[in-house]
């Protein structure tokens, strides 16, 4: 080959060959990307949803952190992140100044709402993590987690201020899911995976009561914003309302696919909206336990119900990665905000820095973001399998990508149409990279190789 004497060739293999197993680890795909592209691109699952007071953002966790979004513009203005990875739950405090996120590592971070900077870490717990609320003063923290198979999983509360465990409620005999406070504060309502919900004494720590009727795990229970009623969700298709007053249960609302995994009461308390496993955002009314209509979008879990504050808008999140946005008057569907929802296996910026080429290694496809705002251009569509790597061409006109097919595939960055497809390789290409001056163009693969290209 006549590049075979080239510096700049044996540096270009020397670099692929380093980073081949830093390319493909699922995880570290994701987290070793540039925090930026990530805020604008990588959306990945939908855990959670929150609405800040004021209703001008919300905040989506999620398996890269929390995304906070203008309400208005659907742009992204932060993104909360450290080292805990994945985030489960997010709360804002009732002042809009803090958000508080669960983490993968057992941690509760609070972040200033303003800087986006950490505040504080809670530890102290010896299970995960997986719900949290602040109390109405904002005072006070509950949260709840626990282990599979967890004999005694715990409520914990915390001092805001200072990041230290004040009560621990012990009771429940599995994993907590959902936990929230009564709008008067002095109760706490905990929903666990032992098929029951408990209702607590803030003041005390007493168990209340204990609410059984479901017949699996129970994902949700939430309060009537007067107080007086508590909604509970579960895998066995129904929803149960129970008297907080007496403990007694009080009506059942049963779906007839799927488990319900969510839910939220409407801010006048007239009107319940589900999520299901099945996709569907389903609204109830409370009084008769009717069920009015069902919002079809998702595909998948629908993971988190949240209302804005006037009332006007549902937004719910999914595990198909999108945040759907619903006229509660109208029932319509509003808007969407969707991105990935597989890994990112790969991602380079053009040269300009207005761009982004992402591979996405779930779906087989070479997705274009407009850098800057997040906006999705276009997708690339040709690799049979797998795309496991991407790279801008210096000058920006060319994406080369690398397929699980053995192909590298190049593509008009303009246009978005297929320009060449180079086939040698023997094994699925792992990543593609191109020379400083353009004229060359490496490719690594599983069949042991790296070759390359004169890519005029």
């Amino acid at each position: 080959m006549r590049f075979k004497h080239s510096p700049v060739l044996l540096a270009l293999i020397i670099l692929i060959l380093v980073f081949i197993p830093y390319t493909f680890a699922e995880d570290n795909s994701q987290r070793n990307l540039p925090g930026a592209a990530f805020a604008r691109l990588g959306k990945g699952q939908i855990l959670d949803l929150a609405y800040s007071p004021d209703g001008k953002q919300l905040a989506v966790a999620g398996s890269i952190g929390i995304l906070i979004y203008d309400v208005e513009t659907l742009e992204i203005n932060a993104h909360l992140t450290d080292f805990a990875g994945k985030i489960f739950s997010v709360s804002y405090s009732p002042d809009g100044k803090t958000i508080a996120g669960t983490s993968t590592d057992r941690a509760i971070l609070l972040w200033d709402a303003q800087t986006g900077v950490v505040r504080n870490i809670l530890r102290g717990n010896s299970e995960s993590v997986s719900c949290v609320a602040f109390s109405l003063d904002g005072n006070t923290l509950v949260s709840g987690g626990g282990q599979m198979g967890q004999i005694n999983a715990a409520v914990r509360l915390w001092d805001v201020a200072t990041g230290t465990p004040q009560k621990t409620f012990s009771g429940h005999t599995g994993h907590i899911k959902d936990i929230s406070f009564s709008p008067d504060g002095k109760t706490i309502a905990s929903a666990s995976w032992d098929k029951t919900v408990r209702l607590w004494d803030v003041a005390t720590g007493a168990s209340i009561y204990i609410l059984t009727g479901h017949s699996d795990r129970v994902y949700s229970a939430r309060f009537s914003p007067d107080g007086k009623t508590i909604a509970s969700t579960s895998n066995d298709r129904t929803i149960q309302l129970w008297d907080v007053e007496t403990g007694e249960h009080k009506r059942t609302l049963t779906v007839e696919i799927g488990g319900i995994s969510c839910i939220s009461f409407s801010p006048d308390g007239k009107t319940l909206v589900s999520g299901g496993r099945d996709g569907a955002v389903r609204l109830w009314d409370v009084e008769s336990g009717t069920h009015l209509i069902a919002l079809i979008g998702h595909k998948g879990n629908v993971n988190s119900i949240n209302f804005s504050p006037d009332g006007k808008t549902i937004a719910t999140g999914g595990s198909d990665g999108t945040i759907r946005f619903w006229d509660f008057e109208t029932e319509a569907h509003i808007n969407t905000i969707d991105g990935h929802t597989g890994v990112i296996s790969g991602i380079s910026f053009s040269p300009d820095g207005n761009t982004v080429a992402t591979a996405n290694k779930g779906h087989g496809t070479i997705q274009l973001w407009n850098a800057t705002i997040g906006v999705h251009i276009k997708t690339l569509s040709g690799h049979n399998g797998l795309v496991s790597g991407v790279d801008f061409s210096p000058d920006g006109s060319t994406i080369a990508s690398a397929g699980y097919d053995r192909s590298v595939r190049l593509w008009d960055a303009a246009t978005g149409t297929e320009k060449h497809i180079l086939i040698e390789h023997v094994g699925p290409v792992q990543c593609v990279c191109f020379s400083p001056d353009g004229k060359t163009l490496g490719s690594a693969s599983m069949d042991k190789t790296v070759r390359v290209w004169d890519t005029e």
